[in-house]
């Protein structure tokens, strides 16, 4: 199952599979450290949004994070995104 990191729920888990922000919004996060494959939680579900990966917790605003897609943990590789303008699903389908 597919959700955006703008709407997850306090205590959802799961892997960055698209960057379809804006260009400078998706370069930005990526400089955070925010990539596909990249495993996050949301601690808090409100504005600014707080996220947790890799040993290290962020709060960003919900519009930074309205084009992240993340699949839920436990679901199977093969629900990728495959927006032809994300820059993920070209990586996703190899």
């Amino acid at each position: 199952m597919l959700d955006s990191l703008q709407t997850a729920k306090r205590g959802t888990r799961g892997q960055i599979l698209c960057m379809a922000s804006e260009p400078q919004c998706a370069r930005d996060l990526r400089r955070m450290g925010l990539r596909e494959g990249t495993i996050v939680e949301v601690m808090t579900n409100h504005d600014p949004v707080m996220i947790r990966f890799d040993g290290c917790c962020l709060a960003l605003s919900r519009s930074a994070l309205a084009g992240v897609k993340i699949c839920h943990c436990g679901q199977p590789a093969a629900s990728a995104c495959y927006r032809p303008d994300c820059p993920g699903a070209k990586s996703q389908r190899r």
